[in-house]
């Protein structure tokens, strides 16, 4: 429902909006909702929060009456889809919190202030509703669906998994077909069991579907193609190669578990670890979320907005990732 993207163009001026009806809600945030400033925002870029984006007006300087609860503030030099950089932040914000940006004319993107003491009078303006006439309502329909999309995304999850510099960037993938291609009489396996099979010292790959000499001849195969790819591209798959784009602001998710077994497993073992993953996954909420069992579902679902919003690819990796293991639990 929410795949395609929520542009609503508003002209030239993004300040002047219909009245809103003072309904309750508007009354609560009017008192204790949260706002974003952005400043030296030129005219004709887009801005979005959360499933709302536009292309703004000359008057634009941000949001009020956000709910407080997760948000994902985007922006990018230009309304069009292809070919413009996108760098987006999320933010955790409590009542009457007011969050600071300001355009980088240079690098086309949107930044924080360096100044606490400048963000901290920006701020007090925003409360004192010197700004008011510049910054547009959130859009209060789609809230609901916000909140329910992030409902297990917390604050601590989102410190965990964001960059450094907290900025998201755009990131693609591209088909890489440098890889060679098995021969046309290779024996035909599962690729996403044999893409998950992780080849350790103490484990060896689990392809229960092969008799011996297939599953030997496939290890001769995928050891050629590893061979023959460069050092950092070894994936052990003998597939064409997706891969990200380099790029600084790279993001923390936690490491999916891969389907493997020990040496010496019987086949009935072998067969229950491939047919049921609830062991991998026990061992990943232990790991990464210490026994919260919320944790994954809040990392999927920011994973989810940063591949929907961010235009992130890793983002599309890890939710992928994530909904494969849920899957065969």
């Amino acid at each position: 429902h929410f795949g395609s993207r929520h542009l609503a163009a508003i002209g030239r001026s993004h300040a002047r909006q219909a009245v809103m009806e003072r309904t309750p809600e508007v009354e609560r945030l009017a008192e204790h909702g949260c706002s974003v400033l952005v400043l030296d925002c030129p005219e004709g870029i887009l801005f979005g929060i959360d499933y709302s984006a536009w292309t703004v007006g000359p008057r634009f300087m941000g949001v009020k009456l956000v709910p407080p609860g997760l948000h994902y503030v985007y922006c990018s030099a230009s309304p069009e889809d292809v070919g413009v950089g996108r760098t987006g932040f999320f933010l955790y914000m409590r009542p009457r919190d007011v969050s600071v940006f300001r355009w980088d004319a240079e690098t086309e993107e949107l930044v924080r202030l360096d100044n606490s003491e400048e963000e901290a009078r920006f701020a007090d303006g925003v409360r004192s509703f010197d700004f008011d006439a510049h910054l547009g309502p959130y859009p209060l329909q789609l809230s609901s669906q916000w909140a329910e999309l992030t409902r297990h995304a917390t604050a601590n999850l989102v410190s965990k998994i964001e960059p450094v510099a907290h900025a998201i960037r755009d990131k693609r993938a591209e088909y890489d077909s440098r890889g060679p291609k098995l021969p046309d009489d290779a024996p035909q396996v599962d690729t996403t069991v044999s893409e998950e099979c992780a080849c350790e010292d103490e484990d060896v790959p689990m392809d229960t579907d092969l008799d011996p000499q297939q599953q030997h001849q496939l290890q001769q195969q995928q050891q050629s193609l590893q061979s023959q790819q460069p050092q950092e591209q070894q994936q052990g798959s003998a597939e064409p190669q997706l891969e990200s784009n380099q790029a600084s602001g790279n993001m923390f998710f936690s490491t999916v578990p891969r389907s493997r077994k020990s040496r010496g497993a019987t086949s009935a073992e072998t067969t229950q670890m491939h047919m049921d993953r609830t062991r991998q996954l026990e061992e990943m909420i232990a790991k990464e979320y210490k026994g919260d069992q919320f944790g994954i579902l809040g990392e999927l679902q920011l994973a989810y907005i940063a591949f929907l919003l961010g235009q992130n690819y890793d983002g599309f990796e890890q939710w992928r990732g994530v909904l494969q293991l849920l899957f065969r639990c």
